[in-house]
């Protein structure tokens, strides 16, 4: 989730990859699954509501761009579905009960904090929360100029989140840190929530020294299309390390937005893509079996 004008931003057709002529290694291989680690499927509920009828077993099973990825006609997909706070992770927890394809994470966006759609009542109910769930998110910092003023606020909350997690220990956070990497990194620090927790960025876009720090110190990376589009991207792809490597598509960007499974599939495809070509080799496999790992999740 980035500000308008860089969420559409073009993805450039992924070309083959050097000293391999003629073949793109995500065309030599049938998939396997697809597993979009981050995703707010909660912001177009009638969309959803369209999902859950075709049935539980279809519903983690859609058609994927095929003739542009080389993908079977149905690729099997599994959602991780951010809720940005915990009235929004209360619906969605419900509306999913029932769905095996979509698993819901609790958060707290800091642009609902900043824009005071949430507060403290907020900030405690998903520590509560935190209690007796494993995986957290969306959750983190954003210090863009837009939401500048409320950093005091966010901070506040981020790190009250980040001590409940870290005494908790076993959790998983999917964080957004833009423009607030240091900070992001500093509040895990301070708790040694990258420890005993399992600290994923989402669509990181820090300086490569932050982004140095960020693997130091044990970070996953949830990568998407949008983030391979940009020369930084590409290159951060060619730095994080194969076995804290996931998939995201971040869609819908905002709410209100389409959650067309298959344009979500379509985005998941590409990346797949974009990774094959900046990296040289097939990345379904290893970003498959990160996620399932990280979240434990039994397929």
């Amino acid at each position: 989730d980035r500000p308008k004008a860089t969420r559409n931003a073009p993805c450039p057709a992924a070309p083959v990859p050097p000293g391999n002529p003629g073949k793109n290694p995500a065309r030599q291989r049938q998939a396997m699954a697809l597993f979009d680690t981050h995703c707010h499927l909660d912001f177009n509920p009638a969309e959803l509501d369209h999902l859950l009828s075709t049935g539980n077993e279809d519903a983690g099973r859609h058609p994927a761009a095929s003739t542009t990825t080389g993908h079977p006609a149905k690729t099997p997909i599994r959602y991780l579905c951010m809720t940005c706070s915990p009235d929004d992770f209360a619906r969605a927890k419900a509306r999913f009960a029932e769905n095996p394809a979509v698993h819901v994470a609790c958060g707290l966006h800091p642009r609902w904090i900043a824009d005071g759609t949430c507060g403290p009542r907020d900030v405690e109910q998903l520590c509560a929360l935190i209690a007796r769930e494993r995986i957290i998110g969306e959750v983190g910092l954003d210090f863009l100029p837009a939401y500048e003023a409320s950093r005091e606020d966010q901070l506040a909350a981020f790190d009250r989140i980040v001590r409940t997690c870290a005494q908790a220990g076993g959790k998983v956070l999917s964080i957004h840190a833009l423009q607030s990497a240091d900070c992001v990194l500093d509040t895990l620090e301070r708790y040694r929530a990258t420890e005993n927790c399992q600290c994923v960025m989402h669509w990181f876009s820090g300086s490569s020294d932050q982004l140095h720090r960020a693997i130091k110190a044990g970070c996953w990376f949830s990568v998407n299309r949008r983030m391979l589009a940009t020369k930084k991207g590409r290159e951060y792809a060619r730095i994080i390390p194969e076995n804290r490597l996931l998939l995201e598509s971040d869609l819908p960007s905002q709410p209100g937005e389409s959650a067309n499974p298959v344009k979500i599939a379509a985005s998941l495809c590409e990346t797949l893509e974009l990774l094959a070509t900046i990296l040289g080799k097939d990345c379904e496999s290893p970003c498959f079996r990160n996620a399932k790992d990280l979240l434990e999740v039994e397929m």
